[in-house]
């Protein structure tokens, strides 16, 4: 029993006088220089500030460090228009911006399959729909290997 008494003593001792740092870092290192020297790392948030005539300081743990994207090589496809929806006997698309020149559409029926296809040239595609049952399809405009739009039409 003294023995166990004697450990915690000495456990509580050492945490009171035990040093170290505070986080796990994902890098860190040491300069040295003709105006000192200065120990370093990334990624922890706690510090200390001070300000004197000299310059700032910045003690203790370092700043978070963050990334900002300013600008992407992607392009948002064009917006697209349908009317009227529903129909009788055709529809009309309109998109904000041409579309490439190798840019298809497929009229697909509710099971699925391609009841009508062409291109899909300049700002404006007309779709006859006068030969096809009355029923939801959908309009997939395919341009630069991917789909680019899905629209649903309701044929009256």
């Amino acid at each position: 029993m003294r023995h166990a008494i004697l450990l915690v003593i000495m456990l509580v001792w050492l945490h009171g006088h035990l040093l170290g740092q505070e986080a796990v870092v994902p890098a860190g290192g040491e300069a040295a220089g003709s105006g000192g020297t200065v120990n370093w790392t990334l990624g922890q948030v706690a510090y200390e500030a001070s300000q004197s005539a000299g310059g700032n300081v910045q003690r203790g743990v370092q700043q978070p460090y963050e990334w900002l994207v300013l600008s992407t090589d992607e392009t948002a496809p064009p917006t697209v228009s349908v009317w009227p929806n529903p129909t009788m006997d055709q529809v009309r698309l309109e998109w904000t911006e041409p579309l490439p020149d190798d840019a298809r559409y497929a009229l697909c029926n509710s099971a699925g399959s391609v009841v009508h296809e062409g291109s899909a040239t300049g700002t404006a595609l007309l779709i006859p729909l006068e030969r096809h049952a009355a029923g939801r399809y959908v309009v997939r405009i395919l341009a630069n290997g991917r789909v680019q739009h899905t629209l649903t039409i309701q044929r009256q």
